[in-house]
């Protein structure tokens, strides 16, 4: 990733990788002191979101949707158990996947999808 990529001043954000979107793209970030996950999209008007508190609870959340996908092969029938799951899972603190993971859901809900596709490289 170029420096210039992100504005000055922002040299705290580690990029550990890309969100891609059906419509859109990001970069998800490590805060240096924090060891919060975000999401940094310089197109937004608040272009630094909440994804999780750590790493390790990024990856949980997204095991758990992704699990959710694969075993309803991505059936948006399913997408009620699968913000339960994440709502309710005990080794999340509560409200963990609140800011980031469950409005993707409920996004695809709204917008009548059929299927979601969970894909980590």
């Amino acid at each position: 990733m170029p420096e210039y990529s992100f504005p000055l001043g922002w040299g705290r954000f580690w990029v550990i990788g890309d969100l891609v979107f059906t419509q859109a793209i990001a970069w998800l970030c490590l805060e240096e002191v924090t060891g919060r996950v975000v999401g940094v999209d310089v197109e937004l008007n608040e272009p630094i979101y909440a994804v999780n508190s750590s790493v390790e609870r990024m990856v949980r959340c997204m095991k758990l949707l992704a699990d959710g996908c694969r075993s309803s092969r991505g059936s948006m029938t399913q997408s009620r158990s699968w913000i339960d799951t994440l709502s309710r899972d005990p080794d999340l603190p509560e409200g963990e996947a609140e800011p980031f993971w469950i409005p993707i859901i409920v996004g695809a809900i709204e917008n009548e999808c059929e299927r979601m596709r969970v894909e980590i490289e």
